[in-house]
């Protein structure tokens, strides 16, 4: 328990130096090689947006003169705004199409940052993104069939001993583990490592792997702007984790083509 605590911590404090070194090493740059891919992004995070502040002013459109009903609305406008956004949002598998969308740029982000700290350069190819469009496809895959398998084990156990109230809590830290993993996946496979492989050695840090994932859970409620920030920060600050405590794998052979300059 103690490790899984610790583990924990180490992948939350990652997110402030993951901020610090996406400025210093100016990790977005080369965006403009993909114009297209950023400027359906911004589309669809700005729809985002606008469905939020269009239950907002429903919501207060129906509010009567009088400061009672306009109080009790306005409550009422924010807490649908949270609960439409959650369901948009985390329901289903829109999260996992977020990732999806996101992989040009979460994948960028990745091989910025081992490049800094490998010290190497990789020559990124227009086959290397396709691979990383196709295992995220399969990622996705493989995250929402365990989260499925998982929510219906909890929902029956939990269900027989009357504690089916507990099954969102166990949830929310499954799915905090899922994300932590989709973005760690990032550094594993730029080593070569299979889904399955950077599956088993993701469990081996369970605690970092939820550390990593919360923050992107939770930035991801931000309108707009957090559905591309938290997929993008969690990429940084897990690929900078992983070579902690695996410094070891970035000496391993990589996919990616080094280019020697």
């Amino acid at each position: 328990m103690h490790e899984l605590i610790s583990q924990f911590l180490r992948g939350l404090q990652k997110y402030p130096e993951a901020i610090q070194f996406i400025r210093k090493h100016r990790l977005w740059e080369g965006f403009e090689r993909y114009k297209i891919v950023v400027w359906v992004l911004l589309a669809g995070a700005a729809y985002l947006g606008f469905r939020m502040m269009t239950i907002f002013r429903q919501k207060m459109a129906a509010a009567e003169d009088d400061v009672v009903s306009m109080g009790t609305q306005f409550f009422s406008a924010v807490s649908s705004v949270f609960e439409e956004s959650y369901a948009f949002l985390f329901a289903g598998s829109y999260r996992y199409l977020i990732f999806l969308l996101l992989e040009v740029l979460i994948f960028h982000f990745a091989v910025r940052t081992v490049e800094v700290l490998s010290g190497k350069d990789f020559k990124l190819t227009v086959s290397v993104f396709v691979k990383a469009q196709i295992r995220m496809f399969k990622l996705v895959v493989f995250n929402f069939a365990i989260e499925l398998i998982i929510a219906a084990l909890l929902g029956i156990v939990l269900g027989i001993i009357g504690m089916g109230w507990l099954k969102a809590f166990f949830m929310f830290f499954v799915q905090c583990f899922l994300m932590g993993f989709l973005v760690i996946d990032n550094f594993n496979e730029i080593q070569g490592s299979g889904i399955r492989t950077s599956f088993k050695r993701t469990k081996k840090y369970l605690g970092a792997a939820i550390g990593l994932g919360l923050p992107i859970y939770l930035i991801m409620f931000v309108p707009v702007i957090g559905t591309i920030v938290g997929p993008l920060l969690g990429v940084v600050a897990s690929s900078l984790l992983m070579f902690e405590l695996e410094p070891d794998m970035l000496q391993e052979e990589v996919i990616l083509e080094e280019e020697m300059v």
